[in-house]
C-alpha cells in the first residue's frame, strides 16, 4: 500500500467515527455540533474527490494541508467549543 491509498484509508476511517458520532447526537439537540460534524464529514470527502481527480497528475500538497487543518478546526471546535 502506497502512501497515497494509506492517506485516503486514513481520511475515510476519519470519516467512519465522525459519522458515529453524529449519528449518536441528537439533531434537534444538538443541532450546533451536529452542523459541525457534517461540515467536517463534506471537507473530508471534498478532499477524497481532489485526491482522486489529480490521481493521475502531480497534486498541490498545499490544499491537501489546508484541507486537513480545516477538518481538524471544525473537529476541535466541535469538540470543545460548540455547545
Amino acid at each position: 500500500m502506497d502512501r497515497f491509498q494509506a492517506g485516503v484509508l486514513a481520511i475515510l476511517v476519519f470519516q467512519l467515527v465522525v459519522l458515529g458520532y453524529i449519528l449518536y447526537l441528537d439533531p434537534i439537540l444538538s443541532q450546533n455540533k451536529f452542523a459541525a460534524g457534517l461540515s467536517a464529514e463534506l471537507a473530508a470527502s471534498a478532499l477524497i474527490f481532489y485526491l482522486y481527480k489529480n490521481i493521475r497528475e502531480d497534486y498541490d500538497q498545499e490544499w491537501i494541508a489546508a484541507g486537513i487543518a480545516f477538518i481538524a478546526l471544525v473537529v476541535l471546535l466541535m469538540i470543545f467549543y460548540v455547545r
